[in-house]
């Protein structure tokens, strides 16, 4: 199937996200990633990789909350990262920056909405272990541009909670932004 999500597809050597080339991102067109590449970087991402969602409060949004789905993938060392980065053009490094210099790691850090559901849409085919993350994440992504409701708005949280629960490394409980949500609106 080369359908990854409702808005992406891939037809040929063009890949789209509603109706428009992402060819600008990853040149489908004049360059091919060699066959071991996309099932490394699935399970790269699997190993050392994490998807994040957040829920937050943002001026400019109608009913006062944003949502935001972020991959990271991390190293101690930034070489794989930048070739990464440079192969996929997606993301930026950043250093994480211990206070005791024992355990600094570089992140490649992936928060713009359309490359993060393109990266997750070249690695699914070929993810093991983390595919209820991914097929999670799409929904949220799907969904957050059609909210029409403070009850939309509250999916969305239940969405990302379940995200997080599914990540060993939060400490959400699996309520933080559904609580969040139905606090602010009385639900």
């Amino acid at each position: 199937n080369n359908i990854c999500s409702p808005n992406m597809k891939i037809l040929g050597n063009k890949l789209t996200l509603n109706g428009k080339s992402l060819t600008n991102k990853v040149n489908t067109v004049d360059k091919k990633y060699s066959e071991v590449f996309l099932p490394w970087l699935a399970g790269f991402f699997e190993g050392d990789g994490i998807i994040l969602c957040y829920v937050d409060k943002a001026k400019g949004y109608k009913f006062k909350f944003r949502t935001r789905v972020i991959i990271k993938l991390s190293q101690k060392s930034n070489k794989v990262l930048e070739e990464i980065k440079k192969d996929l053009q997606l993301g930026n490094i950043i250093l994480n920056k211990r206070n005791d210099n024992k355990f600094n790691s570089f992140e490649l850090v992936i928060a713009n909405q359309e490359d993060v559901l393109l990266f997750i849409n070249l690695i699914t085919p070929y993810v093991r272990f983390k595919k209820i993350q991914l097929e999670i994440a799409i929904k949220i992504l799907t969904n957050r541009k059609t909210i029409s409701s403070e009850k939309d708005v509250l999916q969305l949280a239940k969405l990302a909670d379940s995200l997080s629960i599914l990540n060993t490394r939060t400490n959400n409980d699996g309520k933080k932004y559904t609580t969040l949500i139905k606090e602010y609106f009385n639900l």
